[in-house]
């Protein structure tokens, strides 16, 4: 097979096809490619919003910046949109029209997508079609690329098709610094598909583009739509291990602490932001001895971002901290992060509270945290440590783990006790 057999058609040489359409996938992915001319091409789960997609025929990004308290609507009309539950033919079809492919899931989501490349695989090999399929992630947890090439690759049946993976498929892991938060009933009475987006800034720079890594199999994507970088799974992990995990921290923390309910409330609590920063410091020096990176980027990654203190529009503790399971997993912004500290001989102390605050977390709209706290009642925090961080009694690091979070979940249970008393 040569690369570059087959030209794509006209019409799909400006196309991208975007597994996932939530906040991320409509509200900032697909913002950037459509601005640069791209026709958009919505891959979904859900039959119901695929429907209302279509039908409508566009729909609203609402963009608010913070700095200068300034909102702009932008619509966006060019796309399809098919569910792969019940238009999963045309969906494999369209992956095999269209060379490029952005991934905007939920770790929950990624068996499915799997499956759906995995099939586009087998068809453009049965189909003769030798060009280059290149794959993005723009995805809020890590190692996604070596999590996807080994996924398909158990999915894949012939060794022509293992090849094409192989020799043809490229992926790229992305950046995603825009921000999304819930729709008020407001937004959405103006427009139910509305997305409401945060305006985000990368060295005093609006991001109107992904900061994208640079191993595309064939020639890259001449867009604006993508800015490319160097090393980005460690900086996928800078942002996820450091960044979502402080923005989760101190939310969870005025939570614990004063039944905030808002983002703007928890960041009232200083003790919380406290916290945050200290855990922050503990997770960017192990993830810069992990990946080498300069002082210059560190050092602006160490800083704890200031709180959208904006009332208007504001973003709900329940969004933030959704679903504890996942928050808390191996690989995710509190366990991951405290793991690869203890690798490099940082001692995670302050990650470990934040991690026994998630323990703590007992919203009751959040069906995971109520999950949680039913395993901790019938079975102990110790199991419940054990089994969602998902560790391995056999290593000692893990086990590290579990008694600082552990120590870290008793003390912050008798802290809250004092001020309770205190307060009295």
């Amino acid at each position: 097979m040569t690369k570059g057999d087959n030209a794509l058609s006209q019409a799909d040489q400006r196309a991208i096809v975007l597994i996932g359409a939530g906040k991320i996938g409509m509200g900032y992915v697909a913002d950037v490619f459509d601005n640069d001319g791209y026709h958009l091409v919505f891959i979904n789960r859900s039959p119901e919003k695929v429907i209302k997609m279509n039908e409508q025929g566009f729909y609203t990004i609402y963009m608010e910046n913070r700095r200068d308290n300034t909102v702009k609507r932008r619509r966006i009309s060019d796309y399809e949109a098919y569910s792969y539950k019940t238009e999963r033919d045309q969906c494999v079809k369209r992956l095999t029209e269209i060379d490029l492919v952005c991934v905007q899931i939920y770790p929950n989501g990624a068996g499915d997508a799997m499956e759906l490349l995995a099939d586009a695989i087998k068809l453009r090999v049965e189909k003769g079609i030798n060009r280059a399929f290149n794959i993005m992630f723009c995805v809020n947890f890590v190692y996604p690329s070596r999590l996807f090439r080994e996924g398909i690759d158990n999915l894949l049946d012939t060794e022509a098709q293992k090849l094409y993976l192989r020799d043809f498929v490229g992926f790229q892991e992305g950046l995603t610094y825009r921000g999304g938060t819930d729709p008020t009933p407001e937004m959405l009475a103006e427009d139910p598909l509305m997305v409401a987006a945060g305006v985000a800034y990368l060295n005093g720079e609006v991001i109107d583009f992904i900061p994208m890594g640079d191993t595309f199999v064939g020639d890259r994507p001449d867009t604006k739509a993508l800015r490319f970088i160097d090393k980005a799974e460690g900086r996928v992990i800078l942002k996820v291990w450091c960044g979502n995990m402080a923005h989760c921290y101190y939310n969870v923390a005025g939570y614990f602490f004063d039944g905030a309910l808002y983002a703007h409330e928890a960041a009232k609590n200083e003790y919380g932001r406290f916290l945050t920063q200290q855990a922050l410091y503990e997770a960017v020096d192990a993830v810069g001895a992990a990946y080498g990176f300069d002082d210059n980027l560190l050092r602006e990654s160490r800083q704890l971002s200031k709180p959208n203190l904006n009332t208007s529009s504001p973003d709900r503790v329940a969004r933030i901290a959704n679903d504890p399971i996942r928050k808390l997993a191996r690989n995710d912004r509190f366990t991951g992060i405290g793991l690869l500290c203890l690798e490099k001989n940082i001692l995670p102390y302050y990650i470990a509270r934040g991690a026994a605050l998630m323990f703590l977390y007992d919203m009751p709209e959040d069906a995971n945290a109520v999950t949680i706290q039913n395993y901790i009642a019938e079975h102990g925090i110790i199991a419940a440590i054990d089994r969602f961080c998902e560790l391995d009694t056999a290593k000692r690091d893990d086990m590290i783990w579990r008694q600082l979070v552990y120590k870290n979940y008793l003390e912050l249970i008798e802290i809250k006790k004092q001020r309770f008393i205190d307060k009295s």
